[in-house]
């Protein structure tokens, strides 16, 4: 009778049907999060490692990648596992790696279309991309909100009928620049009273010239903080003059697709009012 029961046992055993006994346990996955030298980066940083941790991952937090340079081959190099960044720069900084006479065009701000460009940098790397967040960090053209709403001001084109009328505001190097006055001109047809060149996109003083009516027109960063504290609309550009800053997670295609499915959350979440 012993030797029966022994042997009912070993099969519950070996078939793991024992009451009381749990499964064995798997050790939790460990996913390395880094970030780059933003502000903006080690926020959104952050909230992979706390969505991971949720998710049941260890999560260890490097949140000193540096600059791209740095960071893209500590993730080759199996010293990260994912890190945030933003669409077309990181095409921009990988194509600059390709020879010239095989060198894609830079990126644009079609986003589906530099998107499909990034994948196809990052073949053959050992590195992957989720799909863009709808959330932007890239050069905007922002108008005060009452002027958006006395002119019917939503795309960037709508700024058309007011041609002679308004004053832009812009960085250092604005006039010359065709992602500036020259592409608002050549692709846009705006034509400006003045420009006022005033340092860097999104700096203080352009906020301030904003606020003030020194210009009606200012480029900005589409996240900056400065865009609700000063009750600005940022206007769409309909004819893409501004390549795609959508945020992405770059990570080694080792990382387990259950945590990427957990990043892409994350970036869904995402918009660019929130940052």
């Amino acid at each position: 009778m012993r030797s029966a029961v022994l042997l009912v046992l070993l099969v519950l055993l070996a078939t793991g049907c024992t009451d009381g006994e749990p499964d064995p346990v798997t050790p939790p996955v460990r996913v390395v999060v880094g970030s780059g030298l933003s502000t903006e980066q080690q926020i959104i940083a952050r909230m992979y490692a706390q969505a991971l941790e949720k998710a049941g991952f260890t999560v260890e937090r490097r949140f000193d990648g540096g600059s791209r340079t740095a960071y893209v081959p500590a993730l080759r190099r199996g010293e990260l596992d994912v890190i945030p960044d933003y669409l077309a720069p990181l095409t921009d900084y990988l194509r600059a790696g390709v020879p010239v006479d095989g060198r894609p065009p830079p990126p644009t701000g079609d986003v589906e279309r530099t998107a499909r460009q990034l994948d196809a940098l990052l073949g053959g790397t050992g590195l992957g991309v989720t799909r863009p967040s709808t959330a932007t960090d890239q050069t905007a053209i922002a108008v005060p909100k009452t002027l958006a709403d006395e002119s019917d001001l939503v795309d960037v084109s709508d700024l058309v009928p007011l041609n002679g009328q308004l004053v832009l505001g812009g960085p250092d190097g604005c006039l010359e620049d065709a992602r500036c006055l020259t592409g608002l001109q050549d692709l846009y047809g705006l034509r400006f009273a003045g420009l006022k060149e005033l340092g860097t996109i999104s700096g203080e003083p352009i906020f301030e010239a904003l606020a003030d009516g020194t210009v009606d027109v200012g480029t900005v960063n589409s996240s900056a903080g400065g865009i609700a504290a000063g009750s600005l609309v940022v206007l769409r550009d309909d004819k893409l003059l501004h390549p795609a800053g959508n945020i992405l997670a770059l990570y080694r295609s080792e990382l387990p697709p259950a945590a990427r499915a957990v990043l892409d959350s994350v970036n869904r979440a995402l918009t660019t009012d929130k940052l």
